[in-house]
């Protein structure tokens, strides 16, 4: 019986519901990866039961009320940083993680 507490959930116990599953539907999966298509791929549903998933969403997932200062200040600084580049475009911010084949 898998543990509703998602902390409380090691990543062994995890590993072995996914086996379990994988195990369960291996003739559906070998039989839509081998179909005859451009991309193999395969579509398992239901591959965690559902109250773990639930858990795992509850923790995971905040809805808005839930946010705190932290949250806010990154929001503006998100909201300042967008209106600079706005107004001066790649003058004063310049992303060094973009490649550009002219440089």
């Amino acid at each position: 019986m898998p543990a509703t507490n998602v902390w409380a959930a090691s990543r062994t116990t995890l590993a072995g519901l996914i086996a379990a599953r994988l195990a369960e539907a291996r003739e559906d999966l070998v039989s839509q990866w081998t179909a005859p298509r451009r991309v193999r791929s395969f579509v398992l549903d239901d591959l965690l039961p559902p109250e773990l998933v639930t858990a795992i969403h509850a923790t995971s997932f905040r809805p808005e009320r839930a946010r705190g200062l932290g949250d806010l200040a990154m929001r503006a600084d998100n909201a300042l940083r967008t209106a600079i580049l706005k107004l001066t475009g790649n003058a004063l911010f310049r992303n060094s993680h973009v490649f550009r084949r002219d440089d």
